[in-house]
């Protein structure tokens, strides 16, 4: 639990700058972004599938890019089936970073 603190702190201020919706959650797209500059510019790490590849931040989910990569239902089942395609709230966002980061 204190390296998911570790984690959330770091990545809190991203998650601030982006347009939430009226839950305060983040859409897939944007969620993706997050993750992508948080690798990006925090571990120097390029996630294969977190970056758009020219193409627009649209498209997957996280959860569904980590499926891709890892397995089907290996990072998506643990949020619920719904939630691959469904926007993330900041602690959602914050346990995806740290199963990547231990992967």
């Amino acid at each position: 639990d204190a390296r998911l603190t570790s984690w959330e702190s770091e990545l809190r201020p991203a998650f601030e700058a982006l347009p939430l919706d009226d839950a305060g959650r983040l859409s897939p797209a944007a969620a993706r972004y997050m993750l992508h500059r948080h690798f990006s510019e925090q571990r120097g790490w390029r996630v294969s599938g977190l970056d758009p590849q020219g193409e627009a931040w649209e498209g997957l989910s996280p959860l569904a890019v980590f499926d891709a990569l890892f397995g089907e239902g290996s990072v998506a089942g643990l949020f619920g089936e719904s939630a691959a395609h469904s926007a993330l709230g900041f602690r959602d966002i914050a346990t995806i970073a740290a199963i990547v980061e231990v992967f």
